[in-house]
């Protein structure tokens, strides 16, 4: 997925403010189990974007983006464990909300891994939940630092990424102080830059009841 994304939005990105923010829900149950939402947000990339500008690059980018995000979806689709998939669209295209059920969270491996290769993410046993760090689907979660970084940093600026996760009991425990918690739920809100190079910087374990 990372690298379709970056090919797409390379061009465009280098000379915009900002790019994109995606935003992944998961609502957590006892067996492993649960929903996840992702909304990827492209709007702010075309703040600046005139009525000419949406019949020329502007508009040749937004069809790419749509074509991009439907055919993720549709991979998604096709993962073992995935069901009730659906994908919302906003109706000018530069919001895109998929949400599925999964029967563990190794699905959710699958279903984002970072250049076609399957990464590990997320591990669940015991009422722990673990993430090995990076960003699925964009940043892997093994990645070390290498000359492509400050490319990948220049067209992924000011992007942003949001992880919201709510437990099946309260929280005991968290292994990253950067994260902030409530009885049940679990959030954190990074920008990409921050990642790249350097995945541990979203790595956790979280214990629950």
């Amino acid at each position: 997925m990372r690298t379709l994304l970056l090919v797409i939005l390379a061009p465009i990105c280098l000379f915009l403010a900002s790019c994109f923010e995606t935003t992944d829900e998961i609502y957590l149950n006892k067996d492993g189990s649960g929903m996840l939402t992702r909304k990827t947000d492209f709007s702010r990339m075309f703040e600046n974007e005139s009525k000419e500008d949406s019949n020329s690059m502007f508009g040749d980018f937004l069809k790419s983006i749509d074509s991009t995000q439907r055919a993720e979806f549709e991979k998604i689709k096709s993962v073992p464990g995935v069901s009730q998939a659906s994908l919302l669209v906003s109706p000018d295209k530069k919001i895109y909300t998929v949400q599925f059920r999964f029967t563990g969270v190794a699905v959710l491996n699958a279903c984002f891994p970072v250049d076609d290769n399957q990464m590990e993410f997320f591990t669940y046993e015991k009422k722990k939940l673990s993430f090995k760090g990076g960003i699925p689907g964009i940043v892997s979660s093994t990645a070390e630092k290498t000359d492509e970084d400050e490319t990948t940093k220049a067209v992924l600026k000011e992007a942003r990424y949001n992880l919201i996760i709510h437990f099946p009991g309260k929280i005991k425990s968290c292994s990253n102080s950067s994260m902030r918690k409530t009885k049940k739920d679990l959030q954190y809100h990074v920008d990409v830059v921050n990642v790249i190079g350097n995945p541990g910087t979203t790595k956790f374990e979280v214990n629950h009841k």
